[in-house]
């Protein structure tokens, strides 16, 4: 292929849709992605069938709200998976993930979570007033206390992850690494073939 996009027939697409041919449907119908649908969709004033689940990234008609029992029963099976260290806003975003076909808001969520977990839902807001307004100070007594690693996986498509360790206390740069694709960080990772 000459990275030119293929030509689709737009005509072909929407009379898909109109008949009620889901967006996914008409994009593996039309090997074209699903935006690509939507967008034609959208151009030609077009409305995604009510039960199309990935009609909402269309900026088609909004989705309905969640019902209560329904999100309780969401909040509490990811808190339970996740854990109670994490805020509303990544709850809320892996409520959204298992029920993409309802509209999560953050505040239902944040009143679920207070109402199901009023313990920890407190020391979690407790938590983070406190870092706001104190803010974070760190001390280290003298070099080589602690090292502080990180990594920059932008390139871990090819197998390579660029690793740095900072001092504690004098904030330089000790050592830079090429870690390989299999780390304890990743240790379920497949072996990458050539």
């Amino acid at each position: 292929m000459d990275g030119r996009h293929a030509v689709i027939d737009a005509a072909a697409v929407a009379a898909d849709v109109r008949a009620g041919m889901t967006t996914l449907a008409a994009a593996a119908k039309h090997n074209c992605s699903v935006r690509r649908v939507q967008q034609i969709c959208a151009e030609a004033g077009i409305t995604a069938n009510p039960h199309d689940p990935a009609r909402f990234n269309a900026g088609l008609p909004n989705r309905p709200y969640v019902p209560l029992m329904m999100l309780v029963a969401t909040v509490y099976r990811v808190i339970m998976v996740m854990g109670h260290q994490y805020g509303i806003r990544p709850i809320a975003d892996a409520v959204q993930a298992v029920l993409p076909v309802y509209h999560v808001t953050r505040r239902a969520v944040r009143h679920v979570m207070s109402a199901i977990f009023p313990n920890h839902f407190a020391a979690r807001v407790l938590h983070a007033r406190r870092r706001l307004i104190r803010g974070q100070t760190y001390h280290a007594p003298y070099c080589g206390y602690s090292l502080h690693i990180d990594a920059n996986c932008k390139l871990q498509e090819y197998g390579v992850h660029i690793m740095g360790g900072q001092d504690g206390k004098s904030r330089r740069i000790v050592t830079n690494f090429l870690a390989p694709p299999r780390t304890p960080s990743h240790p379920l990772a497949p072996p990458r073939t050539p």
